[in-house]
């Protein structure tokens, strides 16, 4: 799967608004009742999370990341990288708990 096919699998789950929908960035609400739907994609692009983890991000994906807002207890990061590229995936609860904000991106 490549980015794009993971941004296409993502606008199948229904989605509450999207905020933004680049070739290299997407940003959308999603009812948290589909989290399980989330993971699952994310988790076959990705593998597992790198946040939350006892391991540090790697400071290529913190320096990405924190130009999006960056990630903090209670979030999901997913990171990868592969051909010199790295792609990212944050997963943000709403205080509200009703909905969640992912954002995913992919840089060069």
């Amino acid at each position: 799967m490549d980015f794009n096919q993971l941004k296409v699998e993502i606008k199948n789950i229904p989605l509450q608004e999207t905020r933004a929908d680049r070739d290299d960035y997407l940003e959308v609400v999603i009812n948290s009742e589909k989290i399980t739907d989330i993971s699952g994609i994310l988790n076959r692009y990705f593998g597992l999370p790198a946040w939350p983890s006892d391991k540090e991000i790697q400071k290529g994906v913190k320096e990405t990341i924190d130009k999006f807002g960056g990630i903090i207890k209670g979030q999901i990061l997913y990171a990868k990288y592969e051909n010199n590229s790295q792609t990212f995936a944050m997963i943000w609860p709403w205080q509200s708990t009703r909905f969640f904000t992912l954002k995913i991106g992919f840089k060069t």
